[in-house]
């Protein structure tokens, strides 16, 4: 199985995460930052980064996808964190 077909499980719902390597900023507890989005569903996305933040904590996200021209602004919290990052389930609604 290649990496782009990954399949994940969060909270019980399956989805599939494609690869990508995208700039993001993003805003946690009124600050900017900035980091790499490394891969993608249409739950949420995994975001490269050398700073640490908390499982719990609110993002606001901005990115393009390469070959896109649109920015992209999306809420979710932080669900799991890594030495490389953290994960974020967006928040719909």
């Amino acid at each position: 199985m290649k990496n782009s077909d990954r399949q994940w499980e969060t909270r019980g719902i399956r989805s599939t995460r494609e690869d990508c390597n995208a700039v993001a900023d993003f805003v946690v507890e009124g600050r900017i930052h900035q980091g790499i989005v490394k891969n993608k569903s249409e739950s949420g996305i995994f975001m490269e980064t050398m700073e640490a933040f908390s499982v719990g904590q609110e993002v606001t996200l901005t990115f393009v996808f390469p070959g896109q021209r649109k920015p992209i602004k999306r809420k979710g919290k932080i669900t799991r964190t890594t030495p490389d990052g953290f994960a974020v389930e967006f928040v719909y609604g």
